[in-house]
């Protein structure tokens, strides 16, 4: 048997070591660039977690200012408002009930305000502990220096200010608890583009500091940092409290990313996102613009999250097989030792995948989301409690099978297909899918899927599955949907669903399809006081709506008081007519809230498929303009819309943009209808009547555009015209005018209840220097309805300064003679309407009537519109002497008028 001597062994030994030390080496370095590499993946997994959740919270904020915008824009171009601003400031009361509505139905509304001209506070609604609350006067403050006030004011109509997150001041102190608060505003202004004021809607931004934590919330990764800081650099969030809002205290206006590293700042200002890596600390950031989907004006238009960790902190076990490590000498002396290097390294080897796997476990033990691992087989081997929490199973229950046992079926087997041929090409797959708890309840979840090879055994595979439940953010979501679809009140489609339902549904129907569109009136104003006893009611009638409703019909609910229904189940106008009719009727059925009956009107306006439009907004449109004529028309509870209508409708509209700027060209004009003593044939006075050229369409007849001028609120501005245009014109008629002559001046009603109404009449009077006595003032017996004392009381002034008074158009309104025995009048006008037909259909019997009132309430009495000699000499016989009317003359232009009166 052939011995090795000692030499023979070394040299075995020297050759071993040739061929085995450069194989240690290479394995060495192998390892050193694996460590490096999964080092690499755990940081840009992190970052990919980090970039997720900062857009997540983008897509927040944007969806709240999206809703502060919405908010505000609705305040702002509300009714309440625009009749505010627009009739100088004589429906306050209706602003306040406005806001204090709107404070109640937005927890998140810390304070509503509106600042006038000068910076006062005319109105402030605050929120205490969830309930509303109006500031007394005395209470309201100037915030002129405000600098929300300063930064508002001098944008344009329709424009925004937001202003940066900071805290509630009390006095002159910060407010504990702390609240965060954002101030959104816009300027005001009239109708004719003048600036009234600034609408502030001030927000509790507590909401934006809880969700940002729990989308960043340190848990999921305890070694990973993160703030929320404004544009300027100061940390609106740190887990660092003496951080947060150093803005607010001098002591902590040295904590400013700016100042504490530049670098990182530099790189910020210079892009909206990116990461940035020092030595072993790696940063990333992303502006969350919160402006993105509004027009904005202000300078800081982001906040910036960012998120920060030390690669030491999760790459637990360093690399310790470099020459020169801390462990690495002890390694390689027991290699170079050691003959049995096969043992050793497979012992190394084991070491470096326990290394690995602690890696992670560590991340899988630190994270709020489930982890899953599997082998090549797919087979589980390893799950986390996050995964037994949200999933329900146990990690006994669970391990030794494969996730295909615990599919929810939902998903196609295509579906499966496409995401195992991206793994496999991709090493990587993320998307969302339901799967199924223990309970045997479904669930979604955001699924990622990642191929892990070992690089030293092709054989050895591994699958690691991370995957987040979504049903919350899914139940969150489902919720913000449905507000976008559904009337929070009623719980019916909104005006959004509505355009889809009626376009749906002319898609399947391809017929006859009828739009309702309906609006309740005259509320009591139990009802108007209260949104609780509104929401009662409607309820109620709602109900009722769905009893006499088809099952392929549906209701929907557009505003306060206005709803459409969707009818295609009947295909005739006589059906709908009997559906109308039903509809009113139901309507009209008793109401009880606190034991007192309340009642309502119905006005409805209608329009058919594919007569009145070929679409949704077609068919809306037009079913409104109908409703909107209804609503004018007297007697009239629904009406169809027609071609007529809308022309109709948008003549009207054109006249309402003409009168905007009547005064402004120069196209009104006053005529004056003489009026005669038919005993004596003397003039003793004229009518003063506004007439109307327009450059586009030519003149226009007052019984056109007079009532429009009501409608919109227009009248008052004309009527003010007229006042100083007759009181100029009385400088050139009062030579030619006798003692008791009198030019009458008709005042409309809306005009006569402006709360300016005797200061401008005082005005022009003592601007034109005119003799009051040779005027006569013309009201209409509608003013009796706004209440006898008050419009006694302001006739009574009138009476003071000069005037007499008449009531136009006597026996055709309100005629109680009651009211009329008390009210400070001086003459009695019998309408047109009264004589214009005798002898042939009129007997004239109320004229004779009206006459004798006049004589018994000592008061004087002129009949208008007379036109024949018989109807002259009827009133003669009566006792009715003054006289109007084309019988002596049509109205006319101020030159003609001064050539009629010497003729007289």
């Amino acid at each position: 048997m052939d011995v090795i001597n000692f030499d023979d062994f070394k040299n075995i030994i020297k050759r071993y070591l040739v061929i085995t030390i450069p194989v240690i080496i290479i394995f060495i370095f192998m390892i050193n660039y694996n460590e490096n590499k999964s080092s690499e993946d755990t940081k840009q997994y992190i970052i990919n977690e980090q970039i997720q959740k900062s857009n997540i919270m983008n897509f927040f904020i944007n969806d709240m200012f999206s809703e502060m915008h919405e908010d505000l824009m609705l305040i702002k171009n509300s009714d309440e408002i625009h009749t505010y601003i627009n009739d100088d400031i004589k429906n306050l009361d209706i602003v306040e009930k406005m806001f204090i509505r709107a404070t109640n139905n937005k927890n998140k509304i810390e304070k509503i305000r509106f600042l006038n001209d000068t910076g006062d506070e005319i109105i402030r609604v605050d929120n205490e502990n969830n309930k509303s609350k109006l500031i007394e006067k005395d209470k309201l403050e100037n915030k002129i220096n405000s600098y929300y006030y300063i930064n508002t004011k001098n944008l344009r109509d329709g424009e925004i200010y937001i202003s940066k997150m900071d805290l509630k001041m009390k006095g002159e102190k910060l407010q504990i608890p702390y609240t965060p608060l954002i101030r959104i505003s816009t300027p005001v202004f009239t109708n004719d583009g003048k600036y009234k004021g600034i609408l502030v809607i001030s927000y509790d931004a507590r909401e934006i500091i809880d969700v940002f934590e729990k989308y960043f919330d340190q848990k999921q990764f305890s070694f990973v940092d993160y703030s929320l800081l404004n544009s300027e650099g100061y940390y609106l969030h740190n887990k660092d409290n003496n951080k947060t809002f150093g803005f607010m205290y001098d002591t902590r206006k040295q904590y400013n990313l700016s100042t504490q590293n530049l670098a990182l700042w530099n790189q910020i200002n210079s892009k909206d996102e990116g990461i940035y890596e020092t030595d072993d600390m790696v940063y990333y950031f992303m502006k969350l613009d919160k402006f993105s989907s509004m027009n904005k004006n202000t300078n800081e238009n982001y906040w910036i999250a960012i998120s920060s960790f030390n690669i030491n902190d999760f790459n637990i076990v360093k690399d310790n097989i470099i020459f020169g490590m801390n462990s690495g000498q002890i390694w390689m002396m027991i290699l170079l030792i050691v003959l049995f290097l096969f043992i050793i390294t497979l012992v190394y080897f084991s070491k470096k995948n326990k290394e690995q796997l602690n890696i992670t476990e560590y991340i899988a033990k630190n994270t709020n989301d489930a982890v899953i691992i599997t082998d090549s087989n797919n087979t589980i081997t390893y799950v986390n409690k996050s995964y037994e929490k949200i999933t329900g199973y146990s990690k006994e229950e669970v391990i030794g099978f494969t996730p295909g046992n615990f599919k929810s079926g939902s998903q196609t087997n295509e579906f499966y297909k496409d995401m195992w041929k991206s793994i496999n090409r991709k090493n990587y797959w993320r998307g969302e899918l339901w799967d199924k708890r223990k309970d045997g309840i479904l669930y979604p979840k955001d699924l990622s899927i990642y191929k892990i090879k070992n690089k030293f055994k092709k054989d050895d595979l591994k699958y690691i599955g991370i995957f987040t439940d979504l049903t919350e953010l899914k139940k969150e979501q489902e919720y913000i949907d449905k507000l976008k679809d559904y009337n929070i009140d009623t719980n019916l489609p909104n005006e959004n669903l509505l355009f889809k339902l009626i376009d749906s549904s002319i898609y399947r129907n391809k017929d006859k399809f009828f739009v309702i569109y309906f609006s309740i009136e005259n509320y009591n104003s139990i009802v108007l006081n209260s949104e609780d006893n509104l929401k009662y009611i409607l309820d109620i009638l709602i109900k009722r709506i769905n009893t006499i409703l088809d099952k392929k019909d549906f209701i929907a609910h557009i505003s306060k008081n206005k709803f459409v229904i969707g009818i295609s189940s009947l295909k005739s106008k006589e059906e709908i007519d009997n559906f109308i009719k039903k509809l009113i009727s139901i309507s009209k059925l008793s109401y009880f809230v606190k034991e007192k009956e309340l009642y309502f009107d119905l006005k409805v306006g209608i329009s058919c498929y594919p007569n009145d439009g070929k679409n949704a907004n077609e068919l809306i449109i037009n079913s409104n303009i109908a409703l909107d004529k209804a609503i004018e028309t007297q007697g009239k509870y629904y009406l169809y819309f027609d071609k007529e209508l809308k022309e109709d409708i948008q003549n009207e509209y054109d006249i309402k943009l003409m009168l905007n700027k009547a005064i402004i060209y120069g196209e009104f004009s006053i005529n004056y209808q003489p009026q005669v003593n038919s005993k004596t044939g003397d003039v003793i006075g004229a009518e003063a009547l506004l007439r109307w050229n327009t450059k586009k369409l030519g003149p226009i007849s007052p019984a056109v555009f007079i009532p429009i001028a009501e409608r919109t609120g227009q009248i008052v501005e004309i009527g003010y015209w007229v006042i100083e245009r007759v009181f100029k014109d009385y400088e050139s008629l009062k030579e030619k005018i006798g003692k008791n002559f009198r030019i009458s001046i008709n005042i409309s009603a809306m005009q006569f209840n402006d709360e300016n109404f005797l200061r401008r009449i005082k005005e022009s009077i003592e601007k034109n220097k005119i003799n009051t006595s040779y005027f006569e003032l013309e009201i209409t017996e509608s003013l009796l309805l706004s209440g006898l004392k008050q419009v006694n009381e302001k006739l009574n002034e009138l009476r003071k300064l000069g005037f007499t008074i008449a009531i136009d158009d006597f026996g055709t309104g309100y005629s109680s003679l009651s009211y009329i025995k008390q009210l400070n009048i001086n003459k009695l006008k019998i309408d047109r309407t009264f004589i214009k037909d005798y002898p042939n259909n009129d007997d004239g019997e109320i004229a004779d009537i009206i006459t004798n009132i006049s004589y018994k309430l000592k008061l004087d009495v002129i009949a208008e519109g007379v036109e024949t000699e018989e109807q002259i000499e009827y009133l003669k016989r009566k006792g009715c002497y003054l006289i109007q009317g084309y019988y002596y003359s049509k109205p006319l232009a101020k030159d003609e008028f001064l050539e009629y009166l010497p003729l007289t």
